[in-house]
């Protein structure tokens, strides 16, 4: 992302994000909203967070607290939070 500019680096994490819950939700990227809720809209259970964050943490090279997970309701809580770390 290097010499990506701010817009291209969001564009980039969104499209991740969308991704990942895409691939835990088994639904085509296609059908998801950065502004579905995880818990409501899609369904995950406790387990399912648990590993979607282990699935971000690799993917993004950071470390998610357990007390910052409370904070991700939906992707586009995701991708906030990310560029707040990243």
């Amino acid at each position: 992302m290097n010499g990506a500019t701010a817009e291209e680096r969001k564009d980039n994490i969104e499209d991740k994000v969308i991704g990942i819950l895409a691939a835990h939700a088994e639904k085509d990227p296609g059908v998801i909203s950065l502004d579905d809720a995880l818990e409501a809209d899609m369904g995950f259970d406790d387990l399912d967070m648990v590993e979607l964050v282990f699935s971000l943490e690799i993917a993004f090279g950071l470390s998610i607290p357990e007390e910052d997970e409370k904070r991700l309701i939906t992707g586009r809580d995701i991708v906030g939070y990310i560029q707040e770390r990243l």
